[in-house]
């Protein structure tokens, strides 16, 4: 049967004290940092690169112990998962990496493991009714 068990690795990223803030309302600064620094962190936060760490970190080893997996995420999770598929030992991913990869919400991706390579099958197809 099927089994339904959330994952702490895919939660979406921890924006800390701004969660919920526009970038609009950030100094240019901090924008600047957040837009094109990997490692910069909101306070109280994570970083693009810890949350792209964790969710690639999960898809690895899923891909040891699991035949087939359904995953229902924010479209940056599904984002994070797809960069590693398309970026596997590729080194590290930034932001630019990123900034290629659109994931609507509502949407499905379609990622597969083969021989221990990922690849990607679909990106972004609307789901029916959305």
């Amino acid at each position: 049967g099927q089994i339904l068990r959330p994952q702490d690795a895919l939660r979406d990223r921890d924006y800390g004290t701004w969660a919920g803030t526009g970038l609009q309302a950030l100094d240019p600064v901090q924008q600047h940092a957040f837009l094109t620094d990997a490692t910069f962190a909101s306070p109280e936060g994570e970083s693009f690169a810890a949350a792209y760490h964790r969710t690639a970190l999960w898809l690895d080893d899923i891909s040891q112990t699991l035949p087939a997996a359904v995953v229902l995420a924010r479209p940056a999770v599904v984002r994070n998962l797809l960069l590693r598929v398309l970026y596997q030992g590729e080194g590290a991913v930034g932001l630019a990496h990123a900034a290629r990869v659109d994931v609507p919400p509502l949407s499905y991706s379609l990622i597969s493991c083969h021989a221990g390579q990922w690849r990607l099958g679909l990106l972004g197809v609307p789901a029916e009714g959305a």
